[in-house]
Formats: structure tokens, C-alpha cells, sequence
């Protein structure tokens, strides 16, 4: 079985290597990353850390695109970030508290052209993928999914539905 944090380091390694710029990322044993809290729209934060936020396991962008990466040791285990990808690309409230979590952490001025704030808002410039070992499931058209074997080697699965190559 492949651990999260290696699916974690392997995505990693595979976005830097296409070209992708890291803005965040929360790995399994802390971060050399800094993390970027989406807080959900219209609710009062809990003083808990984390409460009422999303938080991606790794964070990536090029050419205006913004890749939102969830990383899994399961297949199995996608459901939840599924549902929590969806969430964010199809729910404007979400989207711009996510444009506000970047704007927080300054990555619009640091990442100048790499970024597109409007695209985030329209949910065009969103990409959701799911990293996991194993096979890509058959049911998202509207994902990137990256399927890891044991030695790392990976295939990319890009859904119909997706405006984006070279990942």
C-alpha cells in the first residue's frame, strides 16, 4: 500500500515538473508550504482551528489556472473530496472565499500572471484533481485525476470536461 504522504510528494513533484508554481499545501506530517484556509461563506468561524474551512492538500497554479489537489492512500477514500471539489468549483460564495484566502496570503501579488482572479470567481479557472494510487475512477468528467503505482509512475486522467493539458 502507498502512503498519503508519498501520493502527497509524488503530486508534488509532478506538478512542479509540468510547470505548475506551488502556492499551498497541507501534507499529512506538516507543511513546507504555506496552508490556504477557504472559510466557508456566511458563517462565524469557530475559534477551533480549522472549523467551518476547507483547506487542499496541495495548491498550484499556471497560465490563470488554479489546481485544487486532494491527496488519498484509497481510491476508495475520494468521496469525500469529491464532494468537497464540487463544492468549490460550483458554488460562488465558496469561490470567492477563495479568491479572499489567496488575497490573505498575498499570493495574487506574488504570483502576478499566474494567477486570474476572475477566473477563480467564474470557477473557469478551477481545476479540481484527486491523487490517489490505483486506477482512475470512470465517474469524473469533471476532474483531473492522477493515478499512482507503487514505483510512482503515474497516469493522468484528464475528465472530458476539463479545459486544461499537460498535466
Amino acid at each position: 500500500m502507498v502512503s498519503e504522504e508519498r501520493i502527497y510528494l509524488w503530486t508534488k513533484r509532478k506538478f512542479r515538473d509540468e510547470g505548475w508554481t506551488p502556492l499551498g499545501g497541507d501534507p499529512p506530517r506538516g507543511t513546507d508550504l504555506p496552508r490556504i484556509e477557504i472559510k466557508e461563506p456566511e458563517v462565524t468561524h469557530s475559534l477551533r482551528k480549522n472549523a467551518n474551512s476547507i483547506i487542499n492538500d496541495l495548491v498550484f497554479c499556471r497560465e490563470g489556472k488554479i489546481a485544487l489537489i486532494e491527496c488519498k492512500d484509497d481510491v476508495r477514500k475520494t468521496d469525500y473530496d469529491v464532494e468537497k471539489l464540487k463544492t468549490l468549483c460550483n458554488n460562488g460564495a465558496w469561490r470567492i472565499s477563495l479568491v479572499q484566502a489567496l488575497e490573505e496570503r498575498s499570493q495574487f501579488q506574488r504570483q502576478e500572471g499566474c494567477l486570474d482572479r476572475q477566473g477563480i470567481v467564474s470557477g473557469d479557472g478551477i481545476v479540481p484533481v484527486l491523487s490517489f494510487p490505483g486506477t482512475p475512477r470512470t465517474d469524473l468528467e469533471n476532474f483531473v485525476q492522477l493515478a499512482f503505482d507503487e514505483n510512482g509512475e503515474v497516469k493522468v486522467n484528464i475528465g472530458n470536461r476539463i479545459d486544461i493539458v499537460d498535466v
